[in-house]
């Protein structure tokens, strides 16, 4: 009696499991993509009125659900990893753009500010 109890927990949570696992696995595959179509390095006198700044900045167009954004960040190389011409996952958070990439052989996620959306 005790056996046939303790296989019950254990399959209800295999089952458990299961069903986690497999929505986690498709909410990651239904992600919207950002579509790169150019990155262009800001100069100091391009960016405005940070002009004295030691900041440079890399502007990005693309497109992102059936939307054209213009977005940038930081001049890194966290965000240098970006290509013209591809597909990138991405999520709106607040005024920002999160970009899924791989830096360093690590995914990583960077925040674009978003500048301008146009339909």
């Amino acid at each position: 009696m005790r056996a046939t109890i303790r296989l019950a927990v254990i399959t209800s949570l295999v089952l458990f499991a299961v069903v986690i696992f497999s929505q986690d696995k498709s909410t990651s595959q239904d992600k919207s993509t950002f579509h790169v179509k150019s990155i262009h390095k800001e100069t100091p006198d391009e960016h405005g009125s940070d002009k004295g700044s030691l900041f440079r900045y890399l502007k990005m167009v693309g497109t992102f659900e059936g939307k054209t954004y213009t977005v940038e960040a930081m001049d890194a190389g966290w965000t240098e990893t970006l290509e013209v011409g591809k597909d990138y996952p991405a999520a709106l958070k607040k005024s920002d753009l999160v970009i899924e990439s791989m830096y360093k052989g690590k995914p990583d996620a960077t925040k674009w500010h978003i500048l301008a959306v146009e339909e």
